[in-house]
């Protein structure tokens, strides 16, 4: 006998498994050699790398010795012992035959088992978890075993008891070890990892992974209780954003280098390698999921036959039916495993892309910025990334469904001959209208983004402007111009977008049924071929799996088209101009040792010439400066002379066009306008350097912070809002301050930081920070300012004029040149620093002069307590008097830059409010609300298109089973073409419904459920009260109009509809199928219960993952924002590496709620589509139980069955899926309700109670025991003012920080409300008018000069109603008209975002303008005229004086001289008037506090 033969049997049965012989069974030579080899070969293949691999790693701290173990070890020495006993049985039975094939496979087998007990023990030595290689090995060795003793049972060919015995103990050792290998671990392996909640997945076996069992843990924990952030994974470190961003980083730098760089090239090279995988699972999903039909035609004809003379043999029905069952099965597995990787993929993608984006925005040049608005940058974050990772998950389909029709095709073609042909022809005349509609729907969507961008800029600017907005009444100005961007443009072209879509819809969804149309009517007209049952609905079933790629083709095409605008986009802002880098030139001061002449410098200018803006006119020219180690240089000059600009190129900021700047060593920047971040008062000082006590509460003192602190009930942990909301302009210039000395940097840059200070308060800050007795003596300043009494005390003096300096020098060099310095020293300067006399505990040049101590490189930030001592400097260890802990001005130790977990408390010392999340089943109020912003008609309209168009449906395929019945009953072709025209005005008839379903959904409800949303939210934000805006971060409203929204206009209404859409076919799959067999009730009862209670399973954690994924976007955005608010100083103070993590960090936050989410959805599908795979079994069982019973069984009604329970699996799965679509992201309409629901300000207008058209004609004010407070629970700012003020009369208000300055013009305009008393003006209680009749009839200039982006003309008079004449008059008296004429289209000259391209000065003169132009007869300044120069100080109080001199001025100001001349002078304290008499009166009184600030400030 050859080695190639069999015992007892020939070669050629290799050839031919099935035995002619046994029934359903393989011949003996088969089962011994290919069925025995099968897990062998798998075990050599996977198990020698997996070995190999193992043997390289260090071992286990603890392996594994429980009894588990133990026994699994005895088991597989039993088994090879078994396995030998079979061998050598097997070779006693047949020990005349030669050594044979069987023989071999034997032998090998048990070596494998060897080999498999010793991978065993290195497993349990080497790793904590399961082997997935013996976890897959195991299973088919017991199926090999298994099909050999079913052999050995059935008795087909005979053998002996001893083999069956064998095998029974083989099978069930395999069986054993099996369950062994599934058990995890004992947790003793894993002692000293860490105590995080790690991600299961890391710990799934392959069995886990494949039916997302790892998931089951959390899918519990959140149905027994809300799920919240504490009870998610932490990412796993391959899903961090900071992988995904520097995988991101090394392929697009890469990129950046080739002449035309590609972001679809680089993300393709970043993230491609698992996105490829994927298509692998595509693949195995597509060639399964044909197999179906085919088995279906075999089933078919398996029941056909039992209309004929010779039926097919039972079992040959019930493997068929198992072979479905283990093919749906199969596919759901493969295709969900695609799944997850294209969502992991996505994830992916996006977190680079935000990152990117974030980096970015870093960077970017002036000119940059002035392309890339705060609201697009946000787009690019928040819509283009998600677009990108929205496609990831379909974009496979390009090719899959290409590949899926091309099958479809050709097995249609075995099915249907050449008929097909006909149907290709159909499909291929659709390709250039298509190819026509993508590139309408291209440019629409292309102009959508820059509608949403607009919409979105828009919002930025109202929320950062509100309160201007509000002081002027003008929200209804910006209401609509808000609305005319939505309704005119967003909305219309979305309404656009909605008709072409369905178009789109019309065609796909009519491709199919055309081709089987033009199909069916050759096949049977032309061909003359019979419609019978197995060929009807074998082509149905295969014109369902050509539906699917041709509807799926309108989505991904879109989505395509989308994605493809998102990437030019994103790809044009990282491409955009960055900073320059050669703008500045920083050097380690370290590396100069003073032999060089040069060394002795800080900071030199050599011929500087920079720009803010390329090809613009130069901000600064030819600057030459050398300044040394311990120069204070202080510059002057007039608004506008580019004072700011000098210090935003030392910054870097500027783009050069000539000369060098040098920078030797680090910087701290202090800017005009502070820039606070939303965090404690001790971090936002700490700026991420370590916290040293000492040094601290030196800082604070010196910046004269200590009494603010003692205010506070919790010291320096108090949490300070949004743009330092909850401060002072004064407060927020000290921390800002305070934030620049504790970095103890060797240059420090300051833009006129004293400007919002009090006068006394300046001058102790200068004298103990800036000055030549300050902490900072040693270090080099450039200090820019108004404060004319400083001069004195500087190195040297710089006077600037249009960007060039025009005078320098020291301070005795200018006075005896007697030049423009000297004139305005003698006109506005009195140095009063010989009169100041300083308190004992103050700094002096020698206690400046410290000694070197090294910092505590331990001690964190807010590793000690919370700074709230009220004792005297000189008393507490640390302070400057002390000599036993003295700290230098060096350095400080930057903190550690690692991630930490984000946790914040609402605590009381927090200002921001942590967002609300609804817990548990989202309310019907909630569908109740959105249904009614869709219209009751329209939803009712769209139900009974939906119940025709699927009655058109189901009609369509019952006619087709008339049709076929009639064949195959033998009655002929008769009336073929009357059975074509009634199936094609079935089909057009479902084809016209399901367009009209789409038109009502897409437009009509969608449409306008969007717009009265929208337009309900907007309305009650913007007469929200001020607190709402103080409390809640910009980022989670923005979040709200732009996430959320886009939710409701483009998400919601596919969702809604894809949703009931699904019900419908269900609900018609599942008559159907109990009609055709009506035993399948037994399955449809149960099954039915449980989807029902998979979907509530599933629907009560998904539920609480989506709204966690949305509140956990807010703070990304939040983040961003602040950081774009803050560019300057970040890049300053060279912290941009700690900002990026930061951003990480909220990343990693957002995708801790994301990723469970996305696996959560591969949970339920993959079990809604087990169970779906059993429908289809059980269809088929109970049809072949049937036959069995000699049931008449009508082949076309099984026909019908099965193709209906064949597209259930994803029709069920689609419906539960979209269930929880709908649930998740009907939470976008929640948290829009929450906005609505708002509780808003008073009214604007009270119809019963309007004031006369000249109210107030006089301008008197009475404050009557007057109380208010900021928001419930806080301390009153104002207690029990009385006092009055007579028509006409100018007031000057003053008081310490704090004092309640501007509470009491806040109080005026109704911004806060009063808590006691009342306010009269002109006799009329204020409070009982509305609040539009207030705040129109009174101006202000507020401290903070807001400007919007848009025209100059827009700006002055939102509104639109002055003439130019009167535009042109304010800006002149308000000293703007030379500046505005000289822009490029004047009035209509562009402002940028926040006013980037006029100075602070500027902005105020234009706030000036403003009031000039509403003309009223009470005028507040708070602080207006703070950042500009004496001299234009000087003439915009003569203008005042004239222009205003027949109304009531109130004046707020920190220049004690701005307020000399009024009637009378009102000092505040801690709330209450202490002081209201003439200045003469005051002055003449020593004792009054008037006369003390005017002592402290220089004025006496």
């Amino acid at each position: 006998m050859s080695f190639w033969q069999c015992q007892q049997q020939t070669a050629g049965e290799l050839l031919d498994p099935f035995s002619p012989d046994c029934p359903a069974d393989f011949t003996p030579c088969f089962e011994n050699t290919v069925v025995r080899l099968a897990p062998v070969a798998f075990l050599l293949a996977v198990g020698v790398p997996r070995y190999f691999n193992l043997a390289k790693r260090a071992s286990l701290a603890h392996p594994s010795k429980s009894w588990r173990q133990i026994l699994k070890l005895i088991e597989i020495i039993a088994l090879l012992g078994v396995t030998i006993a079979l061998v050598v049985v097997d070779q006693f039975n047949h020990k005349e035959s030669s050594f044979g094939m069987e023989a071999a496979s034997a032998m090998l087998e048990v070596l494998v088992l060897a080999f498999a007990l010793a991978l065993t023990v290195l497993e349990n030595k080497k790793s904590f978890l399961s082997s997935n290689t013996l976890l897959v090995f195991w299973p088919l060795s017991m199926i090999a075993t298994g099909i050999r003793l079913r052999t050995l049972v059935i008795g087909c060919p005979s053998t002996s008891q001893i083999d069956t015995q064998l095998y029974g103990a083989k099978f069930a050792l395999t069986f054993l070890v099996f369950v062994l290998e599934c058990a995890r671990k004992d947790a003793g392996i894993r002692l000293g990892e860490d105590d995080f909640t790690k991600c299961p997945e890391d710990e799934a076996n392959i069995f886990s992974i494949a039916s997302f069992h790892w998931v089951t843990g959390l899918m519990r924990k959140g149905y027994a209780k809300p799920l919240t952030m504490d009870d998610l994974w932490v990412l796993r470190k391959q899903d961090r954003s900071n992988t995904a961003s520097m995988t991101f980083s090394e392929t697009w730098e890469k990129e950046c280098t080739k002449e035309i760089p590609s972001l679809i090239r680089a993300i393709s090279s970043a993230f491609g390698r698992p996105f490829y995988i994927a298509g692998i699972w595509k693949l195995a999903n597509d060639l399964l999921g044909f197999s179906q039909p085919m088995l279906l035609r075999e089933f078919l004809i398996f029941v056909r036959s039992y209309k004929s003379e010779d039926p097919l043999p039972l079992y040959r029905g019930y493997t068929i039916a198992c072979l479905m069952l283990a093919c749906s099965v199969s596919q759901t597995t493969v295709l969900h495993q695609y799944f997850h990787l294209c969502f992991r993929t996505g994830m992916h993608i996006r977190s680079g892309l935000v990152t990117a984006i974030y980096q970015k925005s870093l960077n970017l040049s002036n000119s940059s910025r002035q392309k890339f608005t705060v609201g697009e940058i946000v787009n690019h974050m928040s819509i283009d990334a998600q677009r990108l990772q929205d496609l990831v998950t379909y974009l496979h389909v390009v090719w899959s469904g290409l590949f899926q029709i091309t099958l479809a095709l050709y097995l249609l073609n075995k099915t249907m001959g050449v008929a097909i042909f006909a149907g290709v022809g159909v499909m291929l005349l659709m390709i250039p209208l298509n190819a026509r509609l993508s590139l309408i729907q291209k440019n629409f969507q292309q102009r959508q983004m820059k509608n949403k961008d607009s919409r979105i800029k828009l919002m930025n600017e109202i929320l950062n402007g509100i309160k201007v907005i509000k002081l002027y009444a003008w929200e209804g100005t910006f209401l609509q111009k808000v609305l005319t961007i939505r309704n005119d443009l967003e909305l219309d072209m979305l309404k656009k977008i909605g008709y072409l879509g369905a178009v789109q819809n019309f065609t796909w969804a009519c491709a199919p049924f055309m081709v089987s149309l033009t199909t069916f009517s050759v096949y049977a007209l032309v061909m003359k071929q019979p419609m019978t049952t197995d060929v009807v609905f074998t082509s149905i079933a295969l014109f369902n799996l050509l539906q699917f790629p041709l509807g799926m083709f309108a989505n991904v095409i879109s989505s395509c088209i989308e994605a493809y605008v998102a990437i030019g986009r994103v790809q044009k802002f990282l491409l955009s101009v960055e900073v320059d880098p050669t703008a500045i030139t920083v050097e380690d001061p370290s590396q100069f040792t003073g032999r060089d002449a040069l060394d002795k410098y800080a900071l030199i200018l050599s011929d500087a010439t920079y720009t803010w803006h390329r090809n613009s006119a130069s901000a600064v020219s030819d600057i030459n400066l050398m300044l040394q180690k311990d120069c204070l240089l202080s510059v002057i000059g007039r608004v506008g002379s580019g004072k700011s600009s000098l210090i935003a190129a030392l910054c870097g900021d500027l783009e050069r066009v000539s000369g060098s700047i040098r920078v030797r060593g680090s910087v701290a920047f202090v800017p005009q306008q502070a820039w606070i971040m939303n965090d404690t008062l001790r971090n936002n000082i700490l700026f991420g350097n370590r916290y040293d006590p000492v040094f601290y509460q030196k800082t604070i003192e010196a910046c004269c912070l200590q009494p603010d602190f003692d205010m506070l009930l919790g010291g320096d942990a108090t949490e300070i809002g949004e743009r330092g909301i909850n401060l002072s302009g004064g407060q927020k210039a000290r921390i800002s301050l305070a934030r620049a000395v504790y970095a103890r940097a060797d240059i420090y840059l300051f833009d006129d930081p004293l400007s919002a200070v009090d006068a006394h308060v300046g001058r102790t800050i200068f004298d103990k920070v800036v000055g030549p007795n300050g902490l900072l003596a040693k270090k080099t300043r450039v200090f820019v300012t108004h404060q004319i009494q400083y001069l004195s005390q500087s190195t040297n003096i710089v006077m600037m004029r249009e960007g060039r300096i025009v005078e320098q020098g020291n301070f005795e060099e200018l006075m005896r040149k007697k030049t423009d310095v000297y004139q305005l020293v003698v006109d506005y300067g009195r140095d009063s620093s010989q009169q100041t006399e300083f308190p004992d505990d103050d700094v002096s040049a020698q206690e400046a002069t410290l000694v070197e101590e090294v910092v505590d490189p331990n001690v964190a930030p807010g590793d000690e307590p919370v700074v709230i001592s009220t004792s005297p400097m000189s008393a507490r260890p640390g302070s400057l008097k002390s000599t036993q802990s003295i700290r230098t001005l060096r350095r400080p130790s930057v903190a550690s830059i690692k991630s930490t977990k984000v946790v914040k408390v609402d605590q009381p010392n927090n200002i921001m409010t942590v967002e609300q999340m609804n817990q548990g089943s989202v309310h019907r109020s909630v569908y109740q609300a959105y249904a009614k912003a869709c219209s009751y008609s329209a939803v009712l309209m769209y139900f009974l298109s939906m119940f025709l168009s699927q009655g058109a449906s189901v009609a369509t395929s019952l006619w087709l089973t008339y049709w076929s019945r009639n064949y195959d009953s033998g009655k002929g072709p008769q009336n073929t073409i009357y059975y074509i025209g009634v199936y094609a005005a079935l089909g057009f008839g479902y084809s016209f419904l399901t367009v009209l379903q789409n038109i009502i959904v897409q437009v009509f409800c969608g449409i306008r459920s969007a717009r009265v949303l929208h337009q309900k939210m907007l309305m009650s934000v913007l007469r929200s009260p001020m607190m709402f805006f103080d409390t809640t971060p910009m980022g989670r409203i923005l979040n709200r109009f732009s996430k959320d929204q886009s939710t409701v206009d483009e998400v919601l209404p596919r969702t809604f509809g894809g949703y009931f859409r699904t019900v419908y076919q269900v609900g018609a799959v599942l008559l159907v199928v109990t009609f055709s067999t009506p035993s399948f009730i037994i399955v449809i009862l149960p099954f039915g219960f449980i989807y029902l209670w998979l979907q509530r399973y599933y629907l009560a954690t998904s539920r609480e993952l989506r709204r966690l994924d949305s509140v956990s976007r807010s703070p990304v955005y939040a983040h961003f924002q602040e950081t774009l608010g803050g560019i300057s100083t970040i890049r300053a103070y060279r912290q941009q590496a700690r900002f990026i993590l930061g951003n990480e960090d909220h990343l990693d936050q957002n995708l801790r709620a994301y990723y469970p989410g996305i696996a959560g959805n591969r949970w339920l599908a993959f079990r809604l589509e087990t169970l779906s795979s059993v429908v289809i079994f059980g269809s088929a069982f109970f049809a072949v139980m049937a036959l069995s019973n000699n049931v008449d069984v009508d082949p076309g009604l099984v026909g019908l069955s099965l193709t209906y329970a064949l597209s259930i699996t994803q029709t069920l799965n689609w419906m539960v899926r979209q269930y929880t679509e709908i649930e998740s992201n009907i939470v976008s309409v929640e948290r829009m309700q929450e906005y609505i629901d708002l509780t808003p300000e008073a009214p604007e207008i009270i119809d019963s109670n309007r004031p006369a058209a000249d109210w107030p004609a006089e301008g008197r004010v009475d404050f009557v025991d007057y109380e208010t407070r900021y928001r419930p629970g806080l301390e009153l700012v104002l207690r029990g003012v009385t006092c009055s003020i007579r028509s006409h009369e100018k007031i000057g208000i003053v008081g310490r920080t704090g004092a309640g300055k501007s509470s009491l013009t806040l109080s005026l305009f109704r911004i806060i409300e009063s808590v006691k008393g009342q306010i009269f003006v002109d006799g009329f209680d204020i409070s009982t008018l509305g609040l539009y009749d207030v705040r129109s009839r009174f101006s202000i200039i507020p401290q903070d000069p807001v400007l919007f982006a848009g025209t100059i003309r827009f700006n002055l008079d939102p509104q639109g109603t002055k003439s130019d004449l009167e535009l042109w008059q304010a800006l002149e008296d308000s000293y703007l008209k030379e500046h505005v004429s000289q822009l490029e289209g004047g009035l209509n000259a562009m402002v940028l975002e926040q006013g980037d391209n006029f100075s602070v000065g500027q902005r105020q003169l234009i706030c000036l303008a403003r009031a000039l132009l509403r003309k009223t007869s009470l005028l507040i300044l708070d602080e207006a005229t703070a950042a500009i120069d004496l001299e234009t100080d000087a003439l915009v109080q003569a203008i005042i004086r004239q222009k205003f001199c027949d109304c009531t001025i109130l004046t707020i100001a920190h220049r004690i001289n701005t307020v000399m001349d009024s009637d009378r002078i009102m000092v505040l304290d801690q709330g209450r008037v202490a002081e209201f008499e003439t200045p003469a009166k005051l002055l003449s009184d020593s004792t009054s506090i008037f006369y003390s600030l005017a002592k402290e400030s220089g004025n006496l």
